[in-house]
C-alpha cells in the first residue's frame, strides 16, 4: 500500500505521465509527417545558387531565402506556443476531438488561402545564405521531432484557438508541420517562375 501511494505521488509530482497520452499510432503519424515536411523542404532548396535563393519576382514577394527564414523562425515560435502556452491551459480530459490531423495539414498547406504573417515572424534578412537558414530550421525541427517521439504529455486534453478554430496540442503539432509544407510549396512556386535564374 505504501509503495502504491509513493508511486502515485511520484507520478503526479513529475507531471510527465498522463491518464490519456497519445497512442503509438498517433505518435507514428506525427513523427512521419514532421519527417516528411523536413524532407520536402530540404529537397526544395537542394542545389540552389545564391542568386536563385535571393530571387524575387517583385518587391512584394518573398525570395526562397526569405521563405526559409520565415519557416525557421515560425517553427521556433509555434513550438514554444505549443509547449509553453497550449499545454499550460487547463486540462479538459473530456474534450471532443477537434479537426482531423490530415485536414489540418491540408488546410494549413493550402496556398489558395492567403494569410498575413505576424510581424514577429516576417523575414528581415537574418540569414546570409541557405546553409545558415537550414541550420536554424534543422535545429528547431530536431527539437520538434524529439518532442513528438518522446513526450508523455496528454496532448489531447489541452486546447487553444488557432486560425482553423480551437485545436488540441496534438493537432497544433500538425499545424506546425503543415506550416513548413505551405511555405515549401511557396518555394516551389518561385522556382517555377518564368524569370527564376537558371543557375
Amino acid at each position: 500500500m505504501k509503495i502504491r501511494l509513493f508511486l502515485t505521488f511520484s507520478i503526479l509530482a513529475a507531471g510527465t505521465l498522463s491518464a490519456d497520452p497519445i497512442t503509438p499510432d498517433e505518435r507514428r503519424k506525427l513523427v512521419r509527417d514532421l519527417e516528411k515536411t523536413r524532407y520536402e523542404l530540404l529537397k526544395a532548396v537542394e542545389g540552389l545558387s545564391p542568386e536563385q535563393a535571393k530571387f524575387k519576382p517583385n518587391p512584394f514577394r518573398w525570395s526562397v531565402l526569405e521563405c526559409l527564414e520565415h519557416i525557421a523562425i515560425s517553427e521556433q515560435a509555434l513550438f514554444g506556443l505549443i509547449t509553453e502556452q497550449v499545454l499550460a491551459t487547463e486540462a479538459k480530459p473530456d474534450a471532443e476531438p477537434g479537426i482531423d490531423e490530415n485536414e489540418i495539414s491540408q488546410r494549413v498547406a493550402d496556398r489558395s488561402r492567403r494569410f498575413q504573417a505576424p510581424e514577429r515572424v516576417r523575414p528581415t534578412g537574418r540569414y546570409e545564405s541557405l546553409a545558415q537558414g537550414l541550420d536554424e530550421f534543422l535545429d528547431v525541427r530536431h527539437k520538434s521531432l524529439e518532442y513528438a517521439r518522446h513526450t508523455e504529455a496528454d496532448l489531447h486534453s489541452h486546447l487553444m484557438a488557432s486560425p482553423l478554430g480551437e485545436i488540441d496540442a496534438y493537432e497544433w503539432l500538425f499545424f506546425l508541420s503543415g506550416h513548413a509544407r505551405r511555405h515549401t510549396r511557396q518555394i516551389e512556386e518561385l522556382k517555377g517562375h518564368e524569370n527564376f535564374p537558371k543557375e
